[in-house]
């Protein structure tokens, strides 16, 4: 299908393909050999042995798992029969599975979003409707078995190889899927909301978390998961089944244009990817954008040649998923449409409609919700402009800080940014975040090369290149630009597996993926992880000691102590840390980059009585603070003269301490100790508790104010 009479061999492709060999084997050449050594000293560096797992750690894997799988059976179930009823569901295996997964995915992260707007998240409900949903699953499988025969069939045309080195790569990631959640992002955010809102009962406006205006249908999906395991690592494992669902989507879609192979080996590329491992074993969005939007190309090629709005809806549907998975994918619209015209010429007005309208349904309920939450429908975005007086100003910058390019230096300092991002993604530095990874991208200037020649092939191009673009202009992080290399490792993967390609390109590529696996695998992966994994450490003690790579100043052990202590029905204020996931109350926290709700608070006290009773009048019985995070953070604090007065006379008289993780205990991971890093809760005290005699503290004896620190306030 779509290939030329004949193998065809430019001598440019294999020039670009032992440039790319050579490439990749010098970068990776020095640290090779000690990750091989790592290897064959104990497989357990990277992945433990089965034997190692004591019989509580997997008797709770197991039930980590079911609570996972129940939930992906129900998106898989309700995508299955959206595609049965839209018309649209690809005669691939590998392609319909993948698609019906991401489809449910987006109806089920709408829905939990309905449930939150209505005020109806709770616990039992949802549980009794993820059972459902995933007994109808179980009930369709009974009436219409898979046809097994066909699957293996897909399976062995996109190569044994494969094939078992993209199922080798889940199988390492997948003992850090099913450890506790460290990444400061989904604490915050993609676990962190979804829990305050199961907390509170509904979705409502969250002013000072930065991120709670930014569309998030995997943290919906994440919320149901969170209804069966309130630990978040069910959230963890479905984090993993996106680049699962993403592998299927892409050999999928190298067999419908002509190359089943090429879609193998684009799987095994995209999950090699040191960024992709990166995003694999931290629960957020990337991955599932990318499955979003990988399905979506599916089902434009399968819907250009028909007339029917079905299939277009469908595809709508999908890159509305992936538009109201991050405000970066709201180019993906155009990418679309390339694909479309490249495939079958100019689409006509109501396919594009169709798709248009379909996208819009998912996409539009988040912007009407930022609308009346927060009179913005981009918030945090521009909150400034477009609300100057309001009283939270959320500090959107820090949403892309550290990953964009900084056009406001000058467009020469822009342009020479923008050039040179696609090599500093090459290099391997030890964070795998920053990382394409060599083989990827050293194959893609010959597969590139041989894939504009095939005229099946340009609709994948076409849309690469128009997704690809626009997020190159805001961004440098390779983590954001993941789902450009799902289509961009099919491309890449052409250049192997395609008629006429050079024989020994195979095995050099198998030997490449494997070297550089074991480099990336030993050095970039939190290896600490593991023993938690295997039950030599509890994932309390896990959780509760600071890891300065990956899980620094934690404070998971105040919230574990509110959560044995404070009352049901008690709000906590979090002062110095945005991480919220770990505090089993209804909580009030900063994201960075902001003045934080203490600091406008006691501003606006005229005294300390006027500070309590504000607190009394929000709800707030209880106050963590994390003061390591301060440090590590070196945050600046804004208080005026006055706000700082009234703040001591607040914290002196109006609230006890009664929990504290002191300096003597707050060992960092290189073993050192720190006497300003502390954690700390404290009770607000009522008019009586207050007027009696009782332990002080002098919370903020450190931090002088002047009258020129208060005319530099943050507004």
């Amino acid at each position: 299908m779509g290939r030329r009479s004949g193998p065809h061999q430019s001598p440019v492709d294999a020039v670009n393909a032992l440039a790319a060999a050579g490439l990749a084997l010098a970068a990776w050449a020095s640290r090779l050999p000690a990750a091989l050594t790592a290897w064959a000293a104990r497989g357990g560096a990277v992945v433990p042995y089965p034997w190692d797992l004591t019989a509580a750690a997997a008797a709770g894997h197991a039930a980590t798992l079911a609570a996972a799988m129940t939930t992906a059976l129900a998106l898989w179930t309700g995508g299955r029969a959206a595609l049965r009823a839209l018309g649209a569901a690809p005669a691939s295996r590998l392609e319909a599975g993948a698609a019906a997964y991401a489809l449910g995915a987006v109806l089920w992260g709408q829905l939990f979003l309905a449930l939150g707007l209505a005020g109806l998240l709770s616990v039992p409900l949802l549980r009794a409707l993820l059972i459902a949903g995933a007994a109808a699953g179980c009930l369709e499988l009974a009436r219409r078995p898979p046809d097994l025969a066909a699957l293996r069939r897909e399976l062995l045309e996109a190569g044994p190889v494969w094939t078992a080195g993209f199922a080798l790569c889940l199988a390492v990631l997948l003992p850090y899927a099913l450890s506790p959640e460290t990444f400061y992002d989904s604490l915050e955010y993609h676990l962190g909301l979804p829990r305050l809102y199961l907390l509170r009962g509904a979705i409502g406006p969250v002013p000072d978390n930065a991120f709670a205006g930014v569309p998030s249908v995997p943290a919906m999906v994440y919320g149901w998961s969170l209804a069966l395991d309130s630990t978040g690592t069910a959230a963890h494992v479905l984090n993993l089944l996106w680049l699962a669902a993403t592998g299927a989507a892409l050999a999928g879609l190298g067999r419908r244009l002509g190359a089943p192979a090429a879609g193998g080996l684009a799987a095994a590329l995209f999950a090699a990817a040191p960024c992709v491992s990166s995003a694999a074993q931290m629960t957020g969005v990337e991955l599932a954008w990318t499955l979003f939007s990988t399905t979506a190309l599916s089902l434009i090629l399968g819907a250009a040649p028909r007339a029917k709005a079905g299939p277009w809806a469908a595809a709508g549907l999908l890159i509305g998923g992936a538009m109201a998975s991050k405000n970066l994918a709201w180019a993906l619209p155009a990418a679309g449409l390339a694909a479309a015209w490249a495939a079958a010429g100019r689409p006509s007005k109501r396919r594009v409609a169709w798709t248009a309208a379909a996208a819009a349904a998912v996409l539009a309920p988040w912007l009407v919700k930022n609308a009346f939450h927060y009179g913005n429908p981009i918030y945090p975005f521009l909150h400034e402009r477009i609300q100057p007086g309001a009283q939270a100003m959320p500090g959107w910058r820090y949403l892309g800080s550290g990953a964009t390019i900084e056009w406001s230096a000058g467009l020469a300092a822009g342009a020479w940014a923008w050039l040179k991002a696609p090599l500093a993604s090459l290099r391997y530095s030890g964070r795998l975040s920053d990382s394409a990874g060599l083989v990827l991208l050293g194959l893609l200037p010959a597969g590139l090369a041989a894939a504009r020649r095939e005229r099946a092939w340009r609709p994948l191009l076409a849309f690469a290149a128009a997704a690809w673009l626009p997020l190159s202009l805001v961004t440098v992080l390779p983590r954001y630009l993941i789902p450009v290399y799902a289509p961009l490792a099919l491309a890449a993967a052409f250049a192997v597996e395609r008629p006429g390609a050079a024989a020994f390109l195979r095995p050099l590529t198998a030997a490449l993926l494997a070297g550089s696996s074991a480099v990336v695998w030993r050095w970039g992966l939190p290896l600490s992880r593991l023993r938690v994994f295997t039950g030599e450490v509890s994932a309390a003690e896990f959780l509760s000691r600071s890891d300065e790579a990956y899980y620094p100043a934690p404070l998971y052990p105040a919230g574990r102590w509110l959560g044995e202590h404070a009352p049901q029905d008690a709000k906590v204020l979090i002062f110095g840390d945005a991480r919220g996931f770990h505090v089993p109350r209804d909580h009030v926290l900063s994201t960075p980059m902001q003045t934080t709700v203490l600091e406008r608070w006691a501003n606006a006290a005229p005294d300390g009585a006027a500070l309590r009773a504000r607190f009394r009048e929000e709800g707030i019985g209880w106050i963590l603070v994390n003061h390591a995070e301060i440090v590590r953070r070196r945050l600046e604090l804004s208080f005026t003269v006055a706000g700082k007065r009234s703040l001591d006379e607040f914290w002196a008289r109006c609230t006890r301490k009664t929990f504290s993780l002191g300096p003597e205990t707050m060992v960092l991971s290189n073993g050192r100790r720190s006497l300003d890093r502390w954690l700390a809760v404290y009770e607000v005290l009522s008019e009586e508790e207050a007027a009696r005699p009782h332990a002080a503290d002098d919370l903020f004896a450190g931090y002088d104010v002047t009258e020129e620190d208060s005319a530099s306030v943050k507004r």
